[in-house]
């Protein structure tokens, strides 16, 4: 659905447009004033004359919505006059131009954006609420019929613009259970990301490929995926392959004193899908399968200069209890070892062990 969405700069050709869509919802709920038959039949001279911006949105190529920012000041934008086509409601386009709205004021230099509204347009405030406008005073004689202002820091704007585009790229983004007609493809994620995060720290590259090619061979990862303790999940974004993670179902850490753990070998996100949400699917389905196992803890390691994927695991409740070294060909290189406890009442002892598989998102 999101993808029939496409938000554009306004052209000419769009005022009958943004008057329509606009003198629909006033002169439903509200009564034209002055202000608005001007905005409406010359928004060029009210709204982008003065440095501000309007957005338009289509669906599907039809034009089904928009929204302007007004200069205010050097620091402040509003946003103003938006709407959507009642032909085209609940389809997630006033959600799309307003946080599109924010990252066009950062352009623009805004440093917070604020809005006028009326408490009987709930919905639309309820929508400014989740996008993380806040309530503040309503200074009298703007509008009329404002009684309702909020304003948002831009940072905050842009952030929640970010959030947003993470919700919708992780709506096409599809996690299967691979079996051994994907060894090739494991293959081919494994050895590019891990290339791509780690190829600099190889002195010698002729090791590097030979663990690549060893670790990464077709024939010994269709034995892998055979294998009933082995889980492997593969992720696609839009039809195409973007990670892929290995679980192994009772692996046991020395580190962490219950028999019952579940370690995550690997998750690898390729470098072109990372930050788009692939990783987080992969893990969402990888809780989820732990909740089918039960298992005290689950357990991986992850070099320990990998800040990213560090960041990640802790934003997912992993936290770091130990340490160790591992030798790729004639260099050694540095773990953390990381968990997440399943059961609260667990200890912990802290002990050496060694392990395989540099971890990278």
């Amino acid at each position: 659905m999101h993808r029939e969405i496409k938000i554009v700069d306004y052209r000419p050709g769009h005022q009958s447009y943004f008057e329509k869509l606009n003198r629909a919802w006033i002169e439903k709920l509200f009564t034209m004033e002055p202000v608005d038959e001007f905005v409406l039949t010359h928004p060029e001279e009210a709204i982008l004359k003065n440095g501000g911006a309007i957005l338009m949105a289509e669906y599907k190529g039809a034009v089904a919505g928009t929204v302007g920012l007004r200069k205010v000041d050097s620091f402040t934008y509003e946003f103003t006059k938006m709407a959507v086509d009642e032909n085209f409601r609940r389809l997630g386009i006033a959600e799309a131009i307003c946080y599109a709205s924010f990252k066009k004021a950062k352009q623009l230099g805004a440093k917070q954006v604020i809005l006028y509204s009326n408490t009987l347009n709930a919905g639309a405030i309820k929508l400014y609420e989740k996008a993380g406008f806040q309530h503040v005073p309503v200074e009298p004689g703007v509008y009329k019929r404002a009684n309702v202002k909020m304003v948002i820091d831009i940072d905050e704007a842009v952030r929640a613009a970010k959030r947003y585009d993470r919700f919708i790229q992780s709506m096409e983004i599809k996690v299967i259970e691979a079996n051994v007609s994907h060894a090739a493809i494991i293959a081919t994620i494994g050895k590019k990301t891990f290339r791509h995060a780690f190829e600099h720290l190889f002195i010698n590259k002729e090791e590097l490929f030979e663990y690549l090619e060893f670790t990464y061979d077709p024939v010994k990862l269709v034995k892998s995926l055979r294998k009933e303790n082995n889980i492997y999940l593969l992720a696609y974004m839009k039809g195409k392959p973007a990670g892929f993670a290995k679980i192994k179902k009772h692996s046991l850490n020395e580190l962490i004193e219950s028999p019952v753990q579940m370690e995550l070998q690997k998750i690898y996100v390729l470098p072109e899908y990372q930050g788009s949400g692939v990783g987080d699917a992969l893990m969402q389905k990888i809780k989820s399968i732990a909740a089918g196992i039960n298992p005290d803890h689950i357990w991986l390691d992850t070099y320990i200069s990998n800040e990213k994927a560090i960041r990640f695991y802790e934003n997912n409740g992993f936290r770091k209890i130990g340490n160790y070294f591992f030798t790729i060909g004639t260099q050694s290189f540095e773990y953390d070892v990381m968990e997440c406890t399943i059961a609260s009442d667990k200890t912990y002892k802290i002990s050496p062990r060694s392990s395989a598989g540099l971890q990278t998102l």
